[in-house]
């Protein structure tokens, strides 16, 4: 920027901020921003030599100007209403149609859908989730399906050979990926081993 400063007024202006790769727009805005007044108050002439212009950078404002006050945000908003907007009774119908017994559990898609096979058209779907978003009623509206809790079966025993059970373990043979099957019955209350047997393979037989 120093050097097409210091050379711009023996140079054009053109090439030299091509042969740069400066944009012309960047130079004049940081030329107004750094206030050079050479720089800002030129312009390009037709042989592409830097020219006086008018003053391009503004005044300042004077101290006798009054300032507009800055917005009250709380202040009501004066933007129209537009023309296509649900009146509160077309609302009121809506919500009818969302939050009644037949479609209470429906969501607002289906509700739409519905009310079209039906011959009725009240709004959009997308002003059927806007209105649902101003009470912040647009959470999921379907049943969620509520799993019924089973108690787990307990058995006890309360003397020995009242409750047996059972395990099978498998046993290592002698030559690889071959095992036995220990069959073992267990009486719940002692602990104690009532039977066993070691047989090749499970078997719907050996079980019974």
């Amino acid at each position: 920027m120093e050097a097409v400063r210091t050379r711009g007024s023996s140079l054009p202006l053109k090439p030299l901020l091509q042969a740069l790769n400066i944009c012309r727009a960047t130079f004049y805005r940081r030329a107004v921003a750094e206030g050079d007044p050479a720089a800002a108050k030129s312009s390009i002439a037709d042989d592409g030599r830097l020219e006086p212009v008018a003053d391009l950078v503004p005044a300042a404002p004077s101290a006798d100007i009054e300032r507009a006050p800055p917005p009250d945000p709380l202040a009501p908003s004066r933007c129209r209403v537009p023309g296509r907007a649900l009146s509160p009774q077309e609302r009121q119908q809506v919500w009818d149609q969302l939050y009644g017994d037949e479609y209470a559990d429906s969501t607002p898609t289906a509700v739409f859908a519905s009310l079209l096979e039906h011959g009725k058209y009240l709004c959009s779907l997308r002003t059927m989730y806007r209105l649902l978003a101003l009470h912040k009623a647009n959470a999921p509206r379907t049943r969620c399906t509520k799993h019924t809790k089973y108690s787990a079966p307990e058995l006890l025993a309360t003397e020995p050979n009242t409750l047996w059970s059972w395990d099978i373990t498998r046993l290592k043979a002698a030559t690889t990926w071959n095992y036995f099957h220990l069959y073992v019955i267990i009486d719940v209350f002692s602990r104690y081993v009532v039977g066993y047997m070691i047989a090749e393979s499970e078997s719907k037989a050996v079980h019974r």
